[in-house]
């Protein structure tokens, strides 16, 4: 996937705002360097001035050794796997303050742990439009899933039907998201690129939107809800 510096940078720039990365912030660095959350987790430590605690493989594989670092560097930003969240203590990490969570569905009863005393955000995003473009803060008691959430700063979410036209609230169809985040497109293959990334009939002259793949709705707060996949 072409992703360009203008896609990451407008990223990295959404999530300072969002969590107010600072520097006396001590970021995790979970993920392994070909996952797009290394992004997220290197680029918006060090531009925001933060240190940045990267984890080894040996770190990496022991929940003890994970569970340890987290107390005992005061780690206060995350962006841990689900599976691996459901078998931490989250009332055992005093400074954390902002989880940020995604890549695979999670419960509600999850969430309602993890975001007693901090900020839980749940996130959505193919790679194709570069980490993160939906998100929803889940604050208080969740009794099944979050929802997605909305598209953030500087990008637009649609549910479409075959045609591309947009469907209201309570019908499922395919996501679409336009804005900073729509990479390039996909290297040497023009036929799939041509594919997946179609101009924006809803968005400014010259604008493109993602095809996700992804099922989606709208529920009767304004948020999307992931439905399943289009080939499934």
């Amino acid at each position: 996937v072409l992703v360009e510096h203008r896609n990451a940078t407008s990223f990295v720039r959404n999530v300072q705002a969002m969590f107010g990365l600072v520097p006396s912030d001590r970021v995790l660095h979970f993920s392994s360097l070909g996952f797009d959350v290394s992004v997220f987790e290197i680029f918006g430590a060090l531009l925001s001035g933060a240190r940045l605690y990267v984890v080894d493989d040996e770190e990496r594989s022991s929940l003890d050794r994970l569970d340890a670092i987290l107390t005992d560097e005061r780690i206060t930003v995350i962006d841990l796997p689900p599976a691996i969240m459901e078998l931490l203590d989250p009332d055992r990490y005093s400074a954390l303050r902002v989880a940020f969570v995604g890549g695979e569905a999670f419960s509600g009863e999850l969430t309602t742990r993890w975001a007693r005393g901090r900020r839980f955000t749940n996130g959505y995003g193919p790679t194709e439009t570069t980490v993160t473009v939906v998100a929803k803060d889940c604050a208080g008691h969740w009794a099944s899933s979050p929802p997605m959430g909305r598209a953030m700063t500087n990008h637009r979410a649609y549910v479409v039907d075959g045609e591309l036209g947009l469907l209201p609230a309570g019908a499922v169809g395919e996501l679409a998201i336009a804005g900073l985040g729509v990479a390039r497109g996909y290297l040497g293959r023009p036929d799939l690129t041509a594919e997946r990334f179609r101009p924006d009939p809803y968005g400014p002259p010259g604008s493109r939107m993602y095809l996700s793949g992804d099922l989606a709705g709208w529920n009767d707060d304004g948020d999307l809800v992931f439905r399943g996949r289009v080939d499934r």
